[in-house]
């Protein structure tokens, strides 16, 4: 039975792969063939795993680019299209642990939907035109939430913020699916009503409305 070291030792001499990769990955190797008895078969898998371990680091590199030009996309459109005037500072990119978060947020002076309803309004719509066309040739599943503040609206229906998030969050989905982003690619759509504010300091912020766009990571 050849020992880690010498399955490391003897890719490194036939130049099979990158030993970093292959070390990257060592709690897998262990598990799965520290039990070999002959070289070859041991050789062979840990060559696969290492491989393996090479291709998910291309394809996130991969996905960070396109993060990257997403975001750059989206900012261009901000500066050139004439649609969205005035309209830069309500929207904000960001990076985390789940992907690339797309926010649009309301202020005293603009409003993605009006008080209590779920229809988008102008601006809002054409931010979505920009954004499902930087979507489309991506593979990467997509998550929308819906944000309301905490003031309450009147109706006759019963609604409350926790309906009226869920529908703008619907609403934005199916803008999304219009302008040709396919339904499979939708991970989750959910309402939280006011439960996760923008600014905690003040519940009736109108900047606490908003949807988050969340384009997940593939892995």
């Amino acid at each position: 039975r050849w020992s880690l070291a010498e399955t490391f030792e003897n890719i490194r001499k036939n130049n099979m792969l990158d030993i970093n990769l292959l070390r990257k990955d060592l709690p897998a190797v262990v598990a799965r063939l520290s039990r070999r008895k002959s070289p070859q078969p041991y050789l062979d898998e840990a060559r696969f795993v290492a491989l393996e371990a090479e291709r998910k680091e291309i394809a996130a590199e991969q996905e960070q680019k396109d993060f990257a030009r997403l975001e750059k996309e989206i900012k261009q459109a901000l500066s050139e299209n004439k649609k969205l005037s005035g309209m830069k500072d309500q929207v904000s990119v960001t990076r985390d642990k789940q992907g690339l978060r797309i926010e649009i947020i309301d202020k005293a002076d603009f409003a993605m939907f009006p008080s209590g309803g779920n229809s988008m309004q102008g601006k809002a719509a054409a931010l979505m035109a920009e954004i499902a066309a930087s979507l489309k040739d991506m593979p990467n599943k997509v998550a929308i939430r819906g944000h309301t503040d905490s003031v309450p609206f009147s109706n006759k229906e019963g609604r409350n913020n926790w309906t009226l998030s869920a529908e703008r969050a619907e609403e934005t989905r199916k803008n999304l699916e219009r302008q040709g982003i396919q339904t499979n690619r939708f991970a989750r759509i959910e309402g939280v009503a006011d439960t996760v504010p923008y600014n905690p300091g003040d519940p009736k912020d109108p900047r606490n409305r908003r949807i988050s766009i969340t384009v997940l990571n593939n892995n």
